[in-house]
């Protein structure tokens, strides 16, 4: 109900009127405490008619399982980006969160295990994401995680919260090989703080990506 009234322009509960959405879209800039909402009206519309287009093309795509891809939560999670990124829909991020990393317990061993098992599934995943995109012909993948773990086990075979961190980049024109900043010839914990020394800040690899892949020049905006 907007203004004691029914939506008359509604599909499956979302609007898809572009100047209802931008009313709403105004009561909500205006209840901000914006003090002229009015000066977006404009571009809240256009705003509105894009969202509104997106959301019909989006609802043209088959949410069925793309061929070659694992029959996992993230094998259908990639087998969707693709059919967004193969729909004409401007896509130009995506983000992807996979979770169930952190084993401070029974992380398993060689060829068998809780990190096993995670790392299968991954693996298998951008496998299939790769070969359905044209071998990522014009599309950068950056895995990478949030926070890294300790090299050595702790007492209950897991590891704990650490720098150690490992980023796999894949895509046409990537250069393939083990990358770092002063690689060490022995990976080792540094003694002064009991850890992995950081040798390479994680924003350098994501802004090599976002300027010579997405033509980003304004590093400190992103």
């Amino acid at each position: 109900v907007l203004g004691g009234a029914e939506l008359p322009f509604v599909s499956n509960g979302v609007s898809t009127n572009p100047a209802l959405i931008a009313a709403a879209m105004s009561m909500v800039i205006d209840c901000a405490g914006v003090e002229d909402p009015g000066a977006y009206e404009d571009a809240l519309y256009d705003l509105a008619q894009a969202m509104n287009d997106v959301a019909g093309k989006v609802a043209t795509l088959s949410t069925q399982l793309r061929p070659g891809y694992p029959q996992t939560g993230l094998g259908r999670t990639f087998s969707e980006l693709s059919s967004l990124l193969q729909g004409g829909l401007g896509v130009q991020a995506a983000v992807v969160d996979y979770g169930g990393w952190d084993m401070h317990s029974n992380l398993g061993v060689v060829g068998k295990g809780r990190f096993h098992d995670r790392a299968t599934e991954l693996a298998a995943a951008l496998r299939a994401f790769a070969d359905d995109t044209n071998g990522l012909d014009e599309i950068c993948v950056l895995v990478m995680t949030e926070f890294g773990r300790t090299i050595n086990e702790n007492g209950s075979r897991g590891t704990d919260h650490g720098r150690g961190a490992t980023y796999l980049a894949m895509g046409a024109g990537i250069k393939g090989g083990v990358f770092g900043d002063d690689y060490p010839d022995e990976i080792k914990d540094d003694p002064l703080y009991g850890d992995l020394t950081v040798l390479t800040d994680f924003r350098k690899p994501v802004a090599e990506i976002v300027s010579r892949r997405v033509g980003a020049a304004d590093l400190g905006v992103v």
